[in-house]
């Protein structure tokens, strides 16, 4: 029996106190199993819209831009496939400088899942 994810819907004018910027892509935050790090979701923008539109989603599947403290040194944002029904993340498995995007096929489970309303 898996355990129940905490996933909480942050209301809109409240980003600021998951994402501490204010950046107008913020979409949330996630912490997984195994990982010390926070992560942190981003919205798409125009192109990455236009660049994912052909990805088939199962129902409360959404894609993200995801980053790390690391990330954020590298400058680097991945795609990452979030379902927000089961509380699963999936990581692109892709080369970073590939443009095909290939999603894990399994799912790791997240110990928390803060998500702005309008996402």
């Amino acid at each position: 029996m898996r355990a129940k994810t905490n996933i909480r819907i942050i209301a809109k004018g409240e980003e600021y106190r998951y994402s501490g910027s204010n950046n107008v892509l913020f979409a949330g935050n996630f912490e997984h199993k195994g990982a010390n790090a926070t992560y942190v979701l981003y919205s798409l923008d125009s192109f990455d819209v236009e660049f994912v539109k052909n990805i088939k989603l199962k129902s409360g599947e959404v894609i993200f831009r995801v980053e790390t403290e690391r990330s954020k040194i590298a400058g680097i944002r991945p795609l990452i496939k979030v379902n927000v029904e089961r509380g699963m993340v999936y990581f692109n498995e892709a080369p970073q400088e590939s443009e095909d995007i290939s999603f894990s096929t399994k799912g790791t489970p997240v110990r928390y899942l803060n998500l702005v309303h309008s996402v």
